[in-house]
């Protein structure tokens, strides 16, 4: 499974990367927090789906925000993650 599909590659880069996964329920909950506070520790930390099983999560919340747009396509989800670690 770890082989398959579309991957998100960031070889080479030197900005430290983590994942904060969750699947809805109380760890949703810290998610965004979480995140923006790890970033501006100069971490980066992409936010993906990891497959439409998975209902209730963050990006499902953020969906109901009309005009928030969840469904990048990698090379601009790579661009947004890059952007925001530089700053």
């Amino acid at each position: 499974m770890l082989a398959s599909g579309d991957r998100l590659s960031f070889d080479g880069w030197a900005t430290p990367r983590i994942d904060k996964h969750s699947t809805g329920g109380v760890g949703d909950k810290v998610s965004l927090v979480a995140r923006a506070l790890v970033a501006a520790c100069g971490v980066a930390v992409p936010m993906i789906r990891d497959g439409d099983w998975a209902t209730g999560g963050t990006l499902d919340k953020l969906e109901a925000i009309p005009g928030f747009r969840t469904n990048l396509s990698l090379a601009e989800a790579k661009a947004q993650v890059q952007n925001l670690a530089v700053r």
